[in-house]
């Protein structure tokens, strides 16, 4: 049995057919994705809610974009990051929660509803730091990071997104 998500699958079940009128369901596919398959043949692939882990370096103070959350108009997501970053000689360290709710109307720009939260806790003598922004050139959610100038920071970063269907 594989496990993905909340969701088991049996590996000896074959991917199914072409459903029959009524039919729908969850299937794994291999390339690592869920996809939702209903009875017209139209598949989906399900990314939402699915946590994602990031890993980078910083050497210097520099803004760096790690990943960004697209919105489409109508769309309404939900973004959580949880973060770990240390310094390489491990004489500093940061942690951060962080999650928001971000939405997008006809013809609008993305939109930060209320303000983010969570919580930061870290120990460096700068100020290394975690941020979720909203970029209305692109019409994302951008998940950016900036190190200390002179340091070798290492970053992880596990992002969950969950989008209202």
């Amino acid at each position: 049995m594989a496990t993905h998500g909340y969701i088991i699958f049996d590996e000896s079940t074959a991917k199914p057919g072409t459903p029959d009128a009524g039919d729908h369901y969850v299937y794994p596919h291999t390339d690592n994705n869920l996809y939702y398959k209903a009875d017209d043949g139209t598949e989906i692939i399900l990314t939402a809610g699915r946590p994602q882990v990031f890993t980078q370096q910083t050497t210097d103070a520099t803004l760096t974009t790690v990943t960004t959350v697209a919105l489409a108009e109508t769309e309404t997501w939900f973004v959580k990051a949880i973060v770990i970053a240390d310094k390489s000689d491990q004489s500093a360290a940061l942690g951060v929660e962080m999650w928001g709710v971000f939405r997008r109307a006809t013809a609008g720009d993305v939109t930060l509803v209320g303000s983010l939260q969570g919580s930061v806790q870290e120990d460096s003598g700068g100020a290394p730091t975690f941020a979720l922004t909203v970029d209305t050139g692109t019409q994302t959610v951008d998940v950016n990071i900036q190190g200390i100038a002179a340091e070798n920071w290492d970053w992880t970063i596990t992002l969950e997104t969950h989008q209202r269907v």
